[in-house]
């Protein structure tokens, strides 16, 4: 298709900036009332005290149901408890302050995990294996989410994970033909161009740094073969699977939406875009979903969810809308109440579960053993009169799901990389043609080889022996 010049133009005089990419939207669900684990009381922790930070939740009641466990928690156990709330975008810098002063809260709670935090945290290996004898295997993204291979060290430990999934209205791509929605990336060209083109309804994946939109762009990239960085943390972008990847978007860009994916600038306006029907696929998790439901119900009944989409013979992957994360800090000189709760949260695997409306799947999941039977809610959602069965997808969920440095860990690169949008950012240059694919892909790479720079100098991630060349 040959680009309309005024559009180019239009395109041309945006300037696309790189900024945080972690935005969430307002809380907006009801949370079901939990009801306290049979746990003993360790006569050790009464008298001490505990400070926590932690976030607060997309979902609507689930930060006041989180707080009445935790409390009910402290008083049984006669902790005196100071709990602080901040906004998810924010945590990032709320942790590296209180790194950067080496004093703050005894137990940190982060919406993802905040490696580059490792050297200022405990050592959290021994509760890790005490918790896999007791509760069960953890999945493995939420066992990998907080190990750093180079080091040994496991500097916290993940509760939960939320999936990416790919959100569709099944009426449109019914009429596509395709009923299960696109399953790879060319499914989502063709199927999304033949709607735009009939039914003048758009996809909604953008193309600036926002959560979601670098969700979406990393999953593409790993559609074709692309990734940031190989299992040994050398940056390999600079591939043809990477270039491959820009082709398909520019693709995407021309044939099945509109200069609109340039201007969201929070995963909300995303989120918004299909909930007024104007969308017909975007990826996101299933906060967002529920989201929707709730402002919009006659939209939402027409949206389904499955896998994000994979390539030609690549199985689809995505990195994780969130993986709470819990962290002691080296300054906590008397863990024992951090590392009790810690152990409590995971105890209520099914209270956080429930209060989330499922939007939390929990990193231990021998704590919820009927979430993935034939009677377990996600075959039948208590939270959804009206497509009880929509998320039958999710029992798949871990099978696509993998770190947001996959093939290799999660690390302080790829995690200030994807903050920042720079996959959305390069994956923006080769749609509006505003640089040459090879050279988005290569300043890209050595965007990604600078930041990872300091980490490997303080030997916390591996020595660089490849320059970012893939």
């Amino acid at each position: 298709m040959t680009p309309d010049p005024s559009l180019r133009s239009r395109i041309d005089r945006r300037t696309l900036a790189i900024g945080t990419a972690a935005s969430l939207l307002p809380a907006w669900l009801q949370a079901q009332e939990s009801t306290p684990a049979p746990t003993a009381v360790p006569a050790s922790l009464a008298g001490s005290t505990l400070r926590l930070l932690t976030w607060q939740r997309p979902v609507t009641g689930f930060d006041t149901a989180f707080e009445a466990i935790v409390r009910e928690w402290a008083d049984r156990n006669a902790v005196s408890l100071t709990i602080d709330w901040m906004s998810a975008e924010t945590m990032v810098d709320a942790v590296t302050n209180e790194v950067s002063i080496g004093s703050g809260h005894d137990l940190i709670d982060t919406p993802l995990p905040i490696p580059q935090a490792e050297a200022a945290m405990q050592d959290h290996s021994a509760l890790f294996e005490e918790l896999r004898t007791t509760v069960g295997e953890p999945t493995a993204l939420c066992a990998e989410a907080t190990f750093n291979p180079v080091t040994g060290r496991r500097w916290g430990i993940a509760y939960g994970w939320e999936p990416a999934l790919g959100i569709f209205r099944g009426s449109l791509w019914q009429q596509a033909g395709f009923t299960w929605g696109p399953v790879t990336v060319g499914d989502l060209v063709q199927g999304g161009a033949w709607i735009w083109n009939e039914r003048g309804v758009q996809t909604a994946l953008g193309l600036t740094p926002v959560a979601v939109a670098e969700i979406a762009a990393q999953t593409l990239i790993w559609a074709h073969q692309g990734a940031v960085q190989d299992a040994s943390e050398q940056v390999v972008l600079a591939s043809a699977g990477t270039e491959q990847a820009l082709v398909a978007v520019r693709d995407l860009f021309w044939r099945t939406t509109t200069p609109v994916v340039l201007e969201w600038q929070n995963d909300r306006e995303v989120m918004d875009f299909m909930r007024n029907g104007f969308g017909s696929y975007t990826i996101g998790g299933l906060h967002h979903l529920r989201w929707i439901a709730d402002q919009t119900p006659e939209i939402a009944a027409d949206l389904f969810v499955g896998p994000p989409p994979g390539g030609a013979g690549v199985p689809a992957r995505a990195m994780p809308v969130a993986v709470p994360t819990l962290m002691i800090p080296r300054w906590n000189s008397i863990p024992g109440p951090a590392t009790a709760l810690i152990a409590e949260l995971i105890q209520r695997s099914n209270d956080l579960l429930m209060a989330s409306q499922l939007v939390y799947l929990p990193a231990f999941p021998a704590m919820v053993p009927h979430l993935f039977t034939n009677s377990g809610p996600l075959q039948n959602d208590p939270f959804d009169q009206t497509n009880p069965d929509r998320l039958l997808p999710l029992l798949q969920a871990e099978s696509w799901t993998v770190s947001g440095g996959w093939p290799g860990p999660w690390n302080p690169m790829v995690e200030a990389g994807h903050r920042q949008g720079l996959l959305t950012s390069m994956l923006s240059e080769a749609a509006t043609e505003s640089l040459q694919d090879v050279d988005a892909v290569h300043l890209t790479a050595d965007a990604f080889t600078l930041l990872a720079e300091p980490w490997r100098e303080a030997g916390l991630m591996a020595p660089s022996i490849n320059n970012g060349v893939g």
